[in-house]
């Protein structure tokens, strides 16, 4: 682990506000304050392995797939895990949910193969996220950060617009990032902001790939 840099800045957090929606049922009431909810990101490397090994880990209390990189042209779907093997996920999406880990699935990513230009693309994609994976998975999406300028407004903004909605503050576990900071930086100034809010989530990290190297979640789970 890197040593504490108290002069890095936290902003512009990689995927900084993580918009988690059930698809069948409403967000629940989250109070203000720890949730202990600890969500990474997993498919954008083969060597960070299965996502059996994922939720057996122990260390996360939400896994999301990414991603779903072709959808709303033509009735084309395409799903990239990079060279991960598709015959096994639907079996380790179930041995996952049977360890109480909820897996979910990202929706867009890199790439410029998706749209939703019609009401009818719209539900055409709830459905077939619904049919192909397992009915009950998680849809996430994110929002970039600079859209806004510094996060904490960001963070306000968005919190306040959909307060049935829960949202997750997005970490790098990759340390060589420019985007990564230390976990001591996370606990004074990144958590007592974010878990002010009655619809704080919990944290999402980036990725697993990065997380088996660093990691990074065994120090976060204590903060989230």
């Amino acid at each position: 682990m890197a040593p504490l840099a108290p002069g890095r800045p936290a902003a512009c957090l990689l995927a900084l506000l993580s918009v988690v929606t059930a698809l069948s049922l409403a967000a629940p009431g989250l109070a203000a304050g720890k949730t202990g909810q600890v969500t990474v990101f997993w498919g954008r490397n083969k060597a960070e392995g299965s996502l059996r090994e994922a939720c057996d880990s122990g260390m996360y209390t939400m896994v999301t797939m990414s991603f779903l990189d072709v959808f709303g042209a033509k009735g084309k779907y395409h799903l990239d895990l990079s060279g991960h093997d598709l015959s096994a996920v639907g079996a380790d999406i179930k041995h996952c949910q049977s360890k109480g880990v909820p897996v979910s699935l990202s929706v867009g990513g890199y790439g410029t193969g998706y749209s939703l230009p019609s009401n009818r693309s719209a539900l055409d994609l709830f459905d077939h996220l619904w049919n192909s994976y397992l009915g009950g998975i998680y849809e996430e999406s994110d929002k970039a950060c600079n859209q806004y300028g510094a996060w904490e407004e960001a963070w306000d903004r968005w919190t306040a617009a959909y307060p049935a909605t829960r949202f997750f503050i997005g970490l790098t576990a990759d340390e060589k990032s420019y985007q990564w900071i230390h976990p001591k930086n996370v606990y004074y100034g990144i958590t007592p902001v974010v878990q002010k809010k009655d619809n704080y989530g919990g944290v999402m990290l980036w990725d697993r790939y990065f997380d088996k190297q660093s990691d990074y979640s065994s120090y976060i789970k204590y903060y989230a």
